[in-house]
């Protein structure tokens, strides 16, 4: 029987796993009829369960050709589309980044969900080793890993989290973020997300917009970057006049270099210094990483912060004063992805609040102005001290 990926959907979300008993879980995958796997509790596992024997049984739903980040991504997007058309939006989004549930590593190419939440169970589009899986799995040893990775070490999470305005979405919780103690730290955190982003907006259909803020000396915050990522994943800078080393000699070009960013800025239009950094797998993370840094780290000396800051690297240890700024002016990231009106998203990114970094969650329009709707926010970090525009709806993470 060919069966659709929708009727499939179906059948796992009325399916009953016993509370995820050995029989109970053994007797739901017999029932399949299909190629699935079920993950046993495990050490890593045994402390987030309550009795379940099991977590999850994941069903492959697609085996693209092509192995590659371009084909995985569509693949991932076909089902998504199929099955938003028969069981309406998820419930969350997002993307896993280094560490899955219970610790488990994710394909190369992104690690992008959608999940469907209920009770007793979740029902999660999930981009697997092969292509993409759907996973049925219990809701409480799932929300609880997640929320008990909000302890505040290095890397503890990673990748960004999205949760709609949803009936289905109350009492979900979200953890803190972490703060990292080295530049090399924030250098690998932003490599690890960037390399991937394109891979991982294509597959879930939404672009988003990033206006990152740097530190100032007075009651403001100048914007440094604007990150944007659809199919192709372009940067822009906004350097101070006075910054050393010059953007030029960190990376960034102008419109000539790079044409695909007219997409997003018209010509003669702000950013004025721009990277394209190409589409699913084609970002080289680390090189963009050090760049950003850079450019950060230059951007905060010609404003007069830090005074201790190392030229010609991003590495080394973190200033003191950078870790733990007096002044209440913090880099700030804002997401700001385009979607449907009818969406209601919020969100976060849950990598680091890196060493002076911080993420405040809000309206598209009171940073740069843009007619399109903007459903989903996705924030990072600490909520910053003084918001650099009006109406910014700031909250601690």
């Amino acid at each position: 029987m060919n069966e659709t990926h929708a009727h499939l959907a179906r059948r796992l979300l009325t399916a009953d796993a016993d509370g995820w008993t050995e029989t109970g879980a053994q007797a739901l995958l017999a029932a399949l009829g299909r190629e699935g796997r079920l993950r046993a509790v495990g050490r890593f596992e045994e402390p987030y369960v309550n009795g379940e024997a099991y977590v999850e049984l994941a069903v492959p739903v697609l085996k693209p050709a092509d192995t590659g980040a371009t084909a995985q991504a569509a693949a991932f997007r076909a089902v998504s589309e199929e099955l938003t058309a028969e069981l309406g939006e998820a419930s969350i989004m997002g993307v896993y980044g280094d560490l899955g549930p219970f610790y488990a590593s994710g394909p190369a190419w992104g690690t992008p969900y959608l999940r469907w939440r209920g009770r007793p169970n979740t029902l999660e589009l999930r981009a697997g080793a092969d292509g993409p899986e759907l996973v049925l799995q219990p809701t409480g040893p799932l929300e609880n890993w997640f929320w008990r990775q909000g302890h505040g070490e290095e890397h503890a999470i990673s990748g960004f989290f999205g949760s709609r305005n949803d009936p289905a979405n109350i009492g979900l919780g979200h953890p803190g973020g972490w703060r990292a103690r080295s530049w090399e730290a924030v250098t690998h955190s932003l490599a690890d997300f960037l390399s991937t982003l394109p891979a991982e907006t294509t597959a879930l259909g939404r672009p988003i917009g990033m206006p990152v803020y740097g530190r100032g000396a007075g009651p403001g915050a100048p914007l440094l970057f604007e990150i944007s990522c659809d199919d192709r994943l372009v940067i822009g800078c906004f350097p101070p006049h006075d910054m050393d080393p010059r953007p030029e000699t960190l990376g960034w070009g102008r419109m000539a270099d790079h044409p695909a960013t007219r997409e997003v800025w018209d010509d003669g239009q702000d950013p004025r210094w721009r990277v394209d950094a190409g589409g699913p797998g084609q970002p080289r993370g680390h090189e963009l990483a050090e760049m950003l840094v850079a450019t950060a780290r230059g951007g905060s000396a010609a404003a007069g912060r830090p005074r201790n800051r190392r030229r010609g690297g991003v590495h080394g240890p973190v200033p003191r004063d950078v870790l733990r700024p007096r002044a209440p002016h913090r880099l700030k990231i804002l997401p700001y992805p385009v979607g449907r009106p009818e969406s209601s998203w919020t969100g976060r990114r849950l990598g680091p609040g890196c060493p002076g970094i911080s993420v405040a969650a809000g309206p598209a329009t009171s940073v740069r102005p843009d007619p399109r709707p903007t459903p989903l926010e996705i924030c990072e970090g600490l909520a910053p001290a003084g918001p650099p525009s009006r109406d910014l709806a700031d909250r601690r993470l």
